[in-house]
């Protein structure tokens, strides 16, 4: 084409290609060249901004502006109308003077973007096309691609013309560029050559793609297109993957019926493909182009244009999010069903968010104190002590009558676990006031907070359980703390804890629990806790997994596993701080307290002891848990009035409270052994068969550790039968410290009596026992002169560990050794994990061949 405008034969030429494919580096190209062939260059670059500055373009292509036009433009020009004749001068005028400018050298004129240029440049550049046939020009236009136009049927008409299409670089013409970056660059830039660049420019700088030199390419490949391409990236980087053409549409303004070939023409220049950005960093750099009014305006329209198409909340939430400003009433509701989806994700974080800006929202006052009672509650799972930021709007709208009665429940349980005791009556009496507390709740009371309870029958537990968990669970515990322990509480509670739901929140599954463990089912209920707390793991349930850690703890110290009893009460104070914990504060501290004493470290003990807990933590369960704990450790060193002054409290709260359940705390046997070492055994006596009355004929630990003290108090000759009765008792039970302290008794008591070869027999178990528990104090009472060391072989074993382990030896399947010994599967499988644990080996299959001769 250049050969034939310097023969004196003009050509027009119309390059189309996507946007960023290289057309304006092809003109810089060609114009060099011409120049070295002597040709003149005139070029003219078109704007969207200029679009309506009248001859615009032909004004930078001549050297000087003709009178004649300058007075048309300044008298307001917007369009030539051949059939009027002054218009008809300028068309020629423009063509004259840049042919007569041919005259003198070729001319190559290069009009850039020409789909921006006015419309009375595209008229006098139509009028140049037609007459440059025989001049020595040569017409170059670039333009990105768009639908046929009147001006492309009248160019592209014209013999002389030729139209050039410039397309993405293919995968290999890309390797040209970069043959180990290929893929990536390909893939990133959809073969946009300008984009493909700036990705290498990037990398070569920082070794990262997505630099500045993409950021400003990419910008610069949207601004360049049409008006409709800029409106689509936003609104497409606003909506997400996969809008619908209508969504897009609404959002953005652009005619439903251009948003699909928009969409087109986008993936042609590599920003899109399939519909969307190549990258989601694409998407970032659109978004960030935004001025913060303009983002928070298109989420706010997207957010309005989902809900009123019935979009899921969870994705109206997002926008709403991102809008960044005050949201109309409607969005309450949405925000609100959009935390309980993130809920049930297990998304916590972005469930406060939302509850947040839905009582920020909300215009109803009962609807928003609705919402702030569920936001406590849900910042409540992962820190009391944030939840009680809400307290005073609460107990305001409780006032105020604006709160239901659950709200109202879960707003007085938060206070009472603050020790906000006057405030939680003052909710709980307005909620009795109008009849609609639920009997579940007085029920909990009486279990957790006796001071508040309703004492005048309607906290008795009910003879027949309801169906809601809460409500059975809670039955459960009460039946046991108040002494009518029946199978069918214990029955009650596994079916719960069966049916629970791995991934819930709600503590009716820790009263569960407790009720077993109240109930002496030691082990059934650590397999339960271990279960939970698994599920646990990972979420962001920080209350419930202390809670279940403190559970698992007092579970460890009541089955005398002093380590394990160390570890999950130290995981509890961690994962919750004193001020988290409120008045519960004595259940983690008390096995904590326990475990320290019982193991002989006793600096930490008395560390524990001197650590400040609320007053009135000792109107609560988790006080008297405590108390028994601190007269515990007052008896180990030597203190033992102040112990039985801490032992007597506890019978005096938990008489006053109706609690005095033997599984509940075993004050009687704490107090009389306080009085034991005071050398008053008639009054210890008289706690034991207390003690012994209450618990009744069936195993408990409380029984065993009322024959324990029995036995001190009685002939010599009568100990060994109700130490050995206790020992059996304890064996039972699961509690492996108190049957060590029993052993190790019935161990002196045959001594006494001369029987020598059953008192090492004895001994020698009850420091194994001992050991393992690591109750290094009861070790080295029992044997002062031996170290203590790892138990090993069957010498390690209990009774119950060596039969199981027998049958697990021969064959046997779990199911069939718990039929066999009668007690539960899970029994049986935490007596072979602690067997594999004392012989060291994997599973059945390794049990040493001999276990039934040795059982």
């Amino acid at each position: 084409m250049g050969a034939d405008c310097l023969s004196g034969n003009g050509r027009v030429a119309l390059v189309s290609g996507p946007v960023g494919c290289g057309k304006t580096e092809l003109i810089h190209t060609f114009a060099e060249k011409a120049s070295k062939d002597g040709l003149r260059f005139q070029k003219a670059t078109c704007s969207p901004a200029e679009r309506l500055l009248p001859l615009g373009v032909i004004s930078q292509l001549l050297p000087a502006t003709p009178d004649r036009i300058a007075r048309l433009v300044g008298n307001g020009l917007t369009e030539l109308d051949p059939s009027v004749a002054e218009h008809a001068m300028v068309l020629h005028d423009v063509s004259r003077a840049l042919t007569d400018l041919a005259e003198e050298r070729p001319l190559l004129i290069g009009v850039d973007d020409v789909q921006h240029a006015d419309a009375p440049s595209l008229d006098c550049l139509l009028y140049l096309a037609r007459r440059v046939g025989t001049a020595r020009v040569l017409l170059v236009l670039t333009e990105i691609d768009q639908p046929r136009t009147p001006f492309h049927s009248e160019l592209l008409r014209e013999r002389h013309c030729r139209r050039i299409r410039l397309a993405a670089l293919s995968r290999r013409e890309t390797g040209q560029l970069a043959a180990h970056l290929a893929d990536d660059v390909h893939q990133l830039s959809g073969g946009n050559p300008l984009l493909a660049h700036a990705l290498l420019e990037d990398h070569d700088t920082t070794r990262r793609f997505f630099g500045p030199a993409f950021r400003e390419d990419l910008l610069a490949c949207v601004h360049r297109s049409d008006p409709a391409v800029v409106a689509l990236a936003a609104g497409l980087a606003v909506l997400g993957e996969d809008p619908s053409p209508t969504l897009l549409a609404q959002l953005t303004g652009v005619d439903v019926l251009d948003v699909p070939r928009t969409v087109h023409a986008m993936e042609s220049a590599g920003l899109l493909a399939d519909g969307w950005f190549r990258h989601p960093a694409s998407a970032s750099v659109v978004l960030d182009d935004l001025s913060r009014s303009e983002l928070g305006e298109l989420h706010l329209r997207a957010a309005r244009l989902l809900h009123d198409q019935g979009a899921p909340a969870i994705d109206i939430a997002r926008h709403l999010a991102a809008a960044d400003r005050p949201l109309a009433a409607w969005a309450a509701p949405v925000l609100h069903e959009a935390a309980e989806h993130a809920l049930r994700e297990g998304d916590v974080e972005q469930a406060v968010l939302h509850l947040e800006r839905a009582v920020r929202t909300g215009t109803d006052d009962k609807q928003r104190a609705s919402i702030r009672s569920r936001l406590a509650r849900v910042e409540w799972r992962t820190s009391p002590a944030t939840a009680a930021r809400h307290f005073p709007a609460l107990l305001a709208a409780s006032r105020e009558g604006l709160l239901g009665c659950w709200d109202t429940v879960s707003l007085m349980r938060q206070m009472l676990w603050h020790g906000r005791f006057t405030e939680a009556a003052e909710a709980l009496e307005r909620t009795r006031a109008s009849r609609s507390v639920p009997q579940a709740v007085e029920l909990w009371l009486a279990c957790c907070y006796p001071r508040l309870a309703d004492r005048t029958g309607a906290a008795e537990p009910p003879g027949t359980l309801t169906a809601d968990p809460w409500a059975r669970a809670t039955t459960a515990l009460a039946q046991v703390l108040t002494g009518r322990c029946g199978e069918e509480a214990v029955v009650t509670a596994e079916q719960i804890l069966q049916g629970a739901r791995a991934n819930g929140v709600s503590d009716y599954r820790v009263a569960a629990l407790l009720a077993l463990v109240y109930a002496d089912r030691l082990d059934t209920a650590a397999t339960w806790c271990d279960r939970l707390l698994a599920a646990a793991e990972g979420k962001r349930a920080d209350t419930l997994r202390a809670t279940l850690s403190g559970t698992r703890a007092e579970i460890s110290v009541r089955q005398g596993d002093l380590r394990e009893a160390a570890r999950y009460a130290d995981t509890a104070l961690t994962t919750l701080d004193a001020q988290g914990w409120g008045t519960n504060l004595g259940f983690p501290l008390s096995c904590a307290l326990l475990a320290a004493t019982y193991s002989g470290r006793l600096d930490d003990a008395a560390r524990l002891v001197e650590l400040p807990v609320p007053e009135t933590m000792f109107e609560t369960r988790a006080g008297v848990h405590y108390l028994y704990a601190r007269g515990q450790h007052h008896l180990a060193t030597g203190r033992q009035h102040a112990a039985l002054a801490d032992f007597l409290v506890v019978g005096e709260l938990v008489s006053s409270w109706r609690l005095d359940a033997p599984g509940f705390v075993p004050w009687r046997t704490g107090a009389a052994e306080a009085w034991l070492r005071q050398d008053m055994p008639d009054r210890a006596r008289s706690l034991a068969f207390e003690q012994l009355d209450i618990t009744g004929e069936g195993p408990s630990r409380a029984r065993g550790a009322a024959l324990r003290i029995l036995a001190a108090c009685e002939d010599p000759t009568r100990r060994p039968a109700l130490l050995a009765e206790a020992a059996e008792v304890l064996e039972l039970c699961g509690d492996r410290y108190e049957l060590a302290r029993a052993s190790g008794e019935l161990s002196r008591a045959h001594h006494a009596l001369g029987d020598q070869r059953r008192a090492r027999m004895v001994l020698r178990r009850a420091w194994h026992i001992a050991k393992e528990c690591d109750a290094l104090p009861l070790c080295r009472e029992l044997l002062p002169d031996e170290e203590p060391h790892a138990a090993c072989g069957a010498d390690a074993l209990s009774g119950a560990e060596r039969r199981v382990a027998a049958l697990a030896a021969t064959g046997h399947t779990n199911r069939e050794i718990a039929d066999k010994l009668f007690i539960t599967p899970s029994t049986v499988e935490q007596h072979l994990t602690r067997v594999y644990r004392k012989l060291n080996v994997k599973d059945r299959t390794d049990l040493p061949t001999d276990m039934a001769s040795s059982a």
